[in-house]
Formats: C-alpha cells, sequence, structure tokens
C-alpha cells in the first residue's frame, strides 16, 4: 500500500478532489492524505458492485507478482478502466492506451499521470470505458472462457 499511497499523495498535489476507495483489508493511512482515503473493509460481492459503479478508474498497483486478480475483470466488466501494474496478471486483460493503462508502480510520475490523463479527458475516459466492456464480453464471459479452456484440451 505504500506504493498508493505515494501515488493518492501526488494526485492530491494535483487534484485536491481526488478520493481513493480502498476495499479490502483496512490500512493505516498517513494523515496527510486521510480526508482523501475512504477504507471500507471487506465487502460482499453486492457492495463490490456499487464500490465500481462509484469509481471512476480501478488501481491495481501489484509490486509482486498477482497471477490474475480478479478486480480486474469485475471492474472491466462494468466499464471501468484499469490502471494496471506491469508486475501483475492484469496485464494480460488490460490492452494498454485502449482499455485502461499500463504501468510501472514504482514509476510514481507516470503512474500520477496516467490517473490525471483518464479522470481529465472525458472522450478518453468514455472510449477506455466502452472498450473495456467490449473486450470483456468478447474475452472473458464464462462462455468464453470455458471454450477457450475445451480449444486447449482438443
Amino acid at each position: 500500500f505504500s506504493q498508493a499511497q505515494k501515488l493518492i499523495k501526488r494526485l492530491i498535489e494535483k487534484d485536491s478532489n481526488i478520493k481513493l476507495l480502498v476495499v479490502g483489508k483496512k490500512v493505516d493511512v498517513d494523515t496527510g492524505i486521510a480526508n482523501n482515503v475512504i477504507n471500507t473493509g471487506w465487502l460482499l460481492k453486492t457492495e463490490m458492485h456499487l464500490a465500481y459503479s462509484i469509481s471512476d478508474t480501478t488501481l491495481v498497483p501489484s509490486i509482486y507478482l498477482d497471477p490474475f486478480p480478479t478486480v480486474t475483470l469485475e471492474s472491466m466488466r462494468l466499464g471501468v478502466p484499469v490502471i494496471a501494474s506491469v508486475y501483475s496478471g492484469a496485464k494480460e486483460a488490460v490492452i494498454d492506451g485502449v482499455t485502461g493503462f499500463h504501468v510501472n508502480p514504482f514509476d510514481i510520475d507516470d503512474f500520477t499521470n496516467k490517473v490525471l490523463k483518464l479522470l481529465d479527458d472525458d472522450k478518453l475516459y468514455h472510449s477506455m470505458s466502452d472498450r473495456s466492456k467490449k473486450e470483456f464480453e468478447q474475452a472473458f464471459t464464462l462462455e468464453k472462457c470455458v471454450n477457450q479452456y475445451l480449444d486447449l484440451l482438443i
């Protein structure tokens, strides 16, 4: 979470209205960013749907190998563009510059710029949102995944 704290600090410097919704294990937050961070704790599936629906983007800032975070597909399904670490399996689903962005989570400047680019450009945001939904429907529905798996077996 330390990388996310660095990121939110940098984002707040640029736009004090930015909020970070942290879902899952509650984390300690630096006092300088506490007003911009909402710690929800663990959420039920129905509550997660609400969390995605109020989010402009989903950040996957993993600094450790994470084979394939489901948050990526859940976000794409609802048309929420994902900004994903190059160290996570999320980059396999996110098409860089089309459905979201790939970032090096240690490059806070690039991460910040990509978040702000997405939030500040309505045309880009809506394009990525639409393409995220389409990409999910074309490649990641249960039926598509089962068929791809069966193709491997046959």
